[in-house]
């Protein structure tokens, strides 16, 4: 028999992908439209920094309301 993940296994790969995604969306849009700059003048490891940690407060609040307990308790 196969190990196949389980659907909460695959919900948390999706919340993952999910919150990373907004997460660099809303840092692209924080650069660009509430900062008026670009990614050169800002760094793009700042950029990522930004996106990864507004990605990492968006996986806590997902896991927490889709109950996919990815985080510990």
């Amino acid at each position: 028999m196969e190990n196949s993940p389980s659907l909460r296994q695959l919900l948390a790969y999706g919340v993952w992908l999910v919150s990373m995604g907004i997460g660099f969306i809303a840092a692209y849009l924080i650069v660009y439209a509430w900062l008026d700059t670009d990614l050169e003048r800002y760094g793009m490891v700042y950029f990522g920094l930004t996106g990864f940690s507004i990605g990492i407060i968006l996986v806590i609040w997902l896991d927490y309301f889709l109950d996919t307990k990815i985080l510990p308790e």
